[in-house]
């Protein structure tokens, strides 16, 4: 049989198997970028979301000394501390504090005071550093407070010998020292006095005496938790804006100590006290040492009750000036603490 190839057609040609090996190959490494690529990018997506969002909401369950809630540009913190400073720094004022941020909910905080050498000059400024990790204060114990002896007399409702004999000593002390020497010490007062008897009694020797803190009667005699105390000179008021705090819920919290009254001075204080109890519930607030948190609210009862009252202050005067306080009565008890050449 005869074959018929007119209509035979030769096949295709095989293809090149090289050439289609080198395409495969190029797809795949295209691909493979395309998936490596990929996976980066959403591993860049997912840091980036977790230190913008993430991290920063794990964050917020911790105190955040940044945040200003109560003034635009004075942190939270700093109105704490600059409260804690006053109702227990014994007169020595808070000025800054500096926060630096140095991990996960980590902060580092460097805070400048500044107290009186003399009736008129300002010095020993002091530097403290402090730490606030995950909500935790972490600082030396004289960051916040100087380590103060005992030395007002919570009560004198009995004869002491002691204290006669110290008095004694203070009298020939004092007698003994030149005019120009100012004596830094704490005086005693034989009964407590009312918020304004107590601004009246700084008015009472304008040019040889300064009072500079005065401690609160806030709890019986015979109970012995931390002293509180109100400052009674200021350094930097307007910086917090006491006419801003009028109408809040804390009035009066800062004020003008110049023109002040005696009801001023009482609001003064129990907003100090409503301000650091509400700072301590909400996690961002300080509490004396030793003291639980309830320590601000049973003060501000005691007081709320008993009235708010003074037993003694911090004084800087001339020799002559103390000695004229123990003989007309104001001072029942001197105690001094440092001597300087008047500035």
């Amino acid at each position: 049989m005869e074959e018929n190839f007119e209509n035979w057609e030769s096949p295709a040609p095989l293809p090149d198997m090289e050439a289609e090996l080198k395409k495969m190959r190029k797809n795949l490494r295209r691909r493979n970028w395309k998936i490596v690529l990929t996976s980066v990018l959403l591993v860049i997506a997912i840091l980036i979301a977790a230190v913008e969002v993430a991290i920063p909401a794990m964050e917020q369950q911790y105190w955040d000394p940044t945040v200003c809630t109560y003034l635009e540009d004075v942190t939270d913190l700093e109105l704490t501390m600059v409260t804690y400073n006053e109702l227990f720094g014994h007169g020595k004022h808070f000025i800054t504090v500096d926060v630096q941020k140095q991990g996960f909910a980590d902060y580092s905080l460097n805070a400048v005071f500044v107290e009186r050498e003399t009736m008129t000059y300002l010095s020993n400024i002091s530097y403290r550093t402090a730490s606030l990790t995950k909500g935790e204060l972490h600082c030396p114990p004289n960051f916040l407070l100087d380590a103060v002896p005992g030395i007002f007399v919570r009560s004198l409702s009995a004869k002491n010998a002691s204290l006669d004999y110290t008095n004694k000593q203070t009298r020939k002390t004092l007698n003994s020292l030149p005019d120009y020497i100012q004596i830094y010490a704490s005086v005693t007062f034989p009964e407590d006095l009312s918020m304004e008897q107590l601004l009246q009694l700084t008015h009472q020797y304008p040019e040889n005496a300064r009072f500079l803190w005065a401690v609160l009667r806030n709890d019986d005699a015979s109970n012995y938790i931390a002293q509180c105390g109100i400052h009674l000179t200021d350094y930097q008021s307007p910086k917090y804006a006491p006419s801003l705090w009028s109408d809040s819920a804390y009035p009066n919290l800062f004020v003008d100590r110049y023109n002040w009254t005696g009801s001023d001075m009482e609001q003064h204080v129990k907003s100090m006290l409503q301000f650091s109890a509400d700072q301590v519930q909400k996690g961002t607030g300080i509490s004396p040492n030793g003291e639980d948190a309830s320590y601000y609210l049973q003060t501000l009862e005691y007081m709320e009750e008993n009235g708010i009252k003074t037993y003694g202050a911090y004084v800087i005067a001339s020799p002559q000036t103390l000695l004229d306080m123990m003989e007309d009565g104001t001072a029942a008890y001197i105690r001094l603490l440092d001597a300087r050449i008047g500035l």
